[in-house]
C-alpha cells in the first residue's frame, strides 16, 4: 500500500505540472491577437505561433474563373468608367489639360469628353473605354491648383441573377493653406468581388 501512495502522489503532480503549463500557454495565446501587432511567441516551441486564422475567397489569377463566375467577370470587365477630375481654385486653361494611358513605356493620348471652367474650378471628364490601369494627366500650364478632386464613376448593370454595383466616389486632396506640388501621384486601386 506504501508504493500505491507513492504512484498516486506521483501522478497528481505530473497532473498538477501539466495543468499549470496548460494555463500559462493558454493565457499567452489569448494576448497573441491581433496576429499583426505582436511579436514572437516565446511561450511555445514554434515562435511564429499566432491566434489568428487568416481565410480567403480570393483566387488567383492564373486559375481561370468557372462558367457560373465567368457572367460576373463579364459583368465587371463591361462596366464602363468615367473619371471626373476637378481642379479647385485655378485659372488653368482647358486646353491645357492632356491625359494619356500609359502602357508599359509608351503613351496614348485620350480625350477629355467635357472641360468646363466655372468660379476657379475646372472639372473635367475622361471616359475609359477599357479598364485602364495607368493614367497620367499632364497640365501644360504655370497656374497654381489650389485643391484637386478625383472621383470614378460607373452604371451598374445586371443579368440574370449577377448585378454589378453602381460606382460613385469622389476624394478631394489639399494641403491647407497652400497649393498643390507640381507632380502629385494619385493611386486608385479597384478589386473585383464576385
Amino acid at each position: 500500500a506504501e508504493g500505491e501512495n507513492w504512484i498516486g502522489g506521483l501522478f497528481t503532480i505530473a497532473l498538477i505540472v501539466l495543468l499549470i503549463q496548460t494555463y500559462v500557454f493558454a493565457n499567452n495565446f489569448v494576448f497573441q491577437y491581433p496576429a499583426a501587432s505582436v511579436g514572437s511567441s516565446n511561450f511555445a516551441c514554434d515562435v511564429t505561433l499566432r491566434n489568428a486564422l487568416f481565410d480567403t475567397s480570393l483566387k488567383s489569377l492564373a486559375i481561370p474563373p468557372s462558367s457560373e463566375e465567368q457572367d460576373m467577370f463579364d459583368l465587371l470587365n463591361n462596366q464602363q468608367w468615367t473619371l471626373h477630375v476637378n481642379l479647385i481654385n485655378t485659372a488653368i486653361n482647358c486646353s491645357s489639360i492632356s491625359p494619356y494611358e500609359i502602357i508599359g513605356t509608351s503613351s496614348i493620348a485620350l480625350s477629355l469628353v467635357t472641360c468646363k471652367s466655372v468660379d476657379s474650378v475646372v472639372k473635367t471628364t475622361i471616359v475609359f473605354s477599357n479598364h485602364v490601369e495607368q493614367l497620367q494627366i499632364v497640365l501644360n500650364d504655370i497656374n497654381v491648383i489650389g485643391s484637386i478632386a478625383v472621383g470614378l464613376t460607373g452604371l451598374g448593370s445586371t443579368a440574370g441573377s449577377k448585378s454589378a454595383q453602381q460606382i460613385n466616389f469622389i476624394q478631394a486632396f489639399y494641403n491647407t493653406n497652400e497649393t498643390l506640388v507640381q507632380s502629385i501621384p494619385i493611386t486608385l486601386q479597384l478589386i473585383m468581388v464576385s
